[in-house]
């Protein structure tokens, strides 16, 4: 990473409180946000979208990352006790931010420079999916095919479409 921390890119997010607080201090019920949720994923990152990724019910993120020619899904693991994190030994570079157990990030290549993205049931089969276009000049649809399985990405030429 760069020394400054200018290629950490953060993903913020507002969560949903079942309560809030007064100003007194005391929980209140209502409706309210907590602040914002700092997720390190990399540069370029944009497009962010939702969506039930791995079957669980829980609402998940999905964003474009076009730096690495690749789509970055943030499964949500909220509420989840007793995981086991995945710890690599060694030191940090200066502003990296650890992984956080909230979000399991996984990736789907796909080798272009995107600058449209949708996620929609494309296929009636009450599953997200994905179509997405940019450079090369395409659209792309990938069917989700079950939990974490994505089908092979189905290519169809848009020659005339504005990037």
């Amino acid at each position: 990473m760069h020394p400054t921390g200018g290629l950490l890119i953060a993903v913020l997010a507002g969560t949903c409180l079942s309560s809030t607080y007064a100003a007194d201090g005391g929980p209140q019920n209502g409706f309210g946000f907590t602040g914002p949720e700092i997720f390190p994923i990399d540069p370029m990152i944009n497009l962010l979208r939702h969506g039930d990724f791995d079957g669980d019910g829980r609402e998940d993120l999905i964003v474009v990352n076009n730096s690495r020619s690749k789509l970055n899904i943030l499964l949500n693991r909220t509420g989840e006790t007793n995981r086991v994190e995945d710890t690599k030994v060694g030191r940090r570079d200066i502003n990296q931010l650890p992984p956080d157990a909230r979000f399991e990030i996984q990736s789907i290549a796909s080798e272009k420079r995107i600058s449209a993205f949708v996620v929609a049931d494309l296929n009636h089969d009450d599953r997200p999916d994905l179509a997405y276009y940019g450079e090369p000049k395409e659209l792309v649809v990938q069917y989700h095919e079950g939990t974490n399985s994505w089908s092979a990405p189905k290519r169809f030429p848009v020659s005339d479409g504005r990037l």
